[in-house]
């Protein structure tokens, strides 16, 4: 199914904001939940645990960038921000993985 042209704009603007909705809800979810002791034998930092402490944006950006193989101004048309946002955001979410999965 083809989407008509118009609808683009629109439609990435309600899947960004359901996205954002969505994290907002797993974070206040997440707060109410009781902490529990990690298993011993589990490994310390796992990669999806990583990237889901990450912010939003620099989140979406290494999804949009690394998953679905997208490019530059197509995470930025995606996200509906400047272009010249997007490289910052991955620099930093990618130096914060490093970080944290050392």
């Amino acid at each position: 199914m083809e989407l008509a042209h118009r609808d683009g704009p629109y439609l990435n603007r309600a899947v960004y904001n359901r996205c954002r909705d969505h994290a907002r809800t797993t974070r206040r979810r997440a707060a109410r939940l009781p902490l529990f002791l990690p298993d011993a034998t589990a490994p310390e930092h796992d990669l999806f645990d990583a990237v889901q402490a990450l912010p939003f944006n620099q989140r979406a950006v290494i999804v949009l960038r690394f998953h679905y193989q997208f490019t530059e101004a197509e995470i930025a048309a995606a996200l509906n921000c400047r272009s010249g946002s997007v490289g910052p955001w991955l620099r930093r979410g990618l130096r914060r993985l490093r970080k944290d999965l050392s």
